[in-house]
């Protein structure tokens, strides 16, 4: 069954920001970059973080520390 985008602006928003969590836990995986590379970032553990990628639900801490340290691996 194909996904069906929501209507309503509250669950537009719910889902961008999931949609903008996977895509960065990708682009993570992609240039190998660790978890716990951003965890000692940001001082959260390392479960903290992994949470909040697979909730889908980015802390701005984690969410410019992943930038950061993509960004540094573009370099």
């Amino acid at each position: 069954m194909p996904r069906v985008k929501p209507l309503i602006g509250e669950l537009q928003v719910k889902d961008a920001v999931r949609q903008q969590a996977e895509t960065l836990d990708i682009q993570l995986h992609k240039a190998h970059i660790s978890k716990q590379a951003v965890a000692d970032m940001t001082g959260l553990t390392r479960q903290a973080v992994s949470i909040q990628f697979s909730n889908g639900r980015l802390m701005p801490e984690v969410y410019c520390a992943a930038q950061i340290l993509l960004s540094r691996e573009n370099k």
